[in-house]
């Protein structure tokens, strides 16, 4: 997937629900939100889904994390999953942007 460069009228859908400069990319939710969307060009449907998970739950779909598998892929262990553990902190398995995350905690 080629990168989405930030400008306000590719994210105006989800300004709809979020306040993207004030929230997303001052990274109030996630600490790399804005590295992974300016400086990476990564969509936020890379990692979210705004239709919902089927079967997700709290721990393992949280935030509405659904990974685009044509983007993301398992880590070298074979593990795709986010973990929420608490405000502002989670650990991923996967792989994406060239590295493996197996796991990457980040608070």
């Amino acid at each position: 997937m080629a990168p989405v460069p930030y400008t306000a009228r590719n994210y105006a859908l989800c300004d709809k629900c979020h306040d993207v400069n004030n929230s997303i990319l001052a990274d109030q939710s996630f600490t790399y939100h804005s590295k992974h969307i300016v400086a990476d060009g990564a969509a936020c449907s890379v990692c979210h889904d705004s239709h919902g998970i089927v079967n997700g739950n709290v721990i393992n779909n949280s935030h509405l994390i659904n990974f685009d598998l044509s983007v993301v892929g398992p880590s070298s262990s074979n593990v795709l999953r986010y973990d929420s553990t608490g405000p502002r902190t989670g650990t991923c398995y996967l792989t994406c942007h060239g590295k493996d995350h197996n796991p990457l905690s980040y608070k």
